[in-house]
C-alpha cells in the first residue's frame, strides 16, 4: 500500500511541473498578448488564469495528462532508484 501512495504523490508531482509549465509558456503566447493583456496587475492575473481555463486546457489537457504521467513515473523511478541504493549503502 506504501508504493501505491508514493507513486500518486509522484504522478501527482508530475502533473503539476507540467501544468505549471504549460500555465507559464501560456503567458508568452501572441493570443494571450493581444486578447487578455491589459498592463493592469490584478486584471492580467484574473486574465491570464481565464486563458489558461479556456484556452490552454480545452486544447492541451491529453498531453498534458500524458507528459505529466511520463514524468511521475521518472520521479518515481528515480526516487525507488535512491532508496535501493541508499539501503545497499548502509550496513
Amino acid at each position: 500500500m506504501r508504493r501505491h501512495k508514493k507513486i500518486i504523490i509522484c504522478w501527482l508531482i508530475g502533473v503539476i511541473i507540467i501544468l505549471t509549465f504549460s500555465y507559464i509558456s501560456g503567458l508568452q503566447d501572441d493570443v494571450y498578448i493581444e486578447q487578455y493583456y491589459e498592463g493592469v496587475w490584478y486584471k492580467d492575473v484574473l486574465s491570464s488564469i481565464k486563458y489558461f481555463l479556456l484556452w490552454v486546457l480545452p486544447y492541451w489537457w491529453l498531453i498534458i495528462i500524458l507528459i505529466g504521467s511520463l514524468l511521475g513515473i521518472i520521479i518515481f523511478l528515480v526516487t525507488l532508484l535512491l532508496g535501493h541504493i541508499k539501503s545497499k549503502t548502509e550496513y
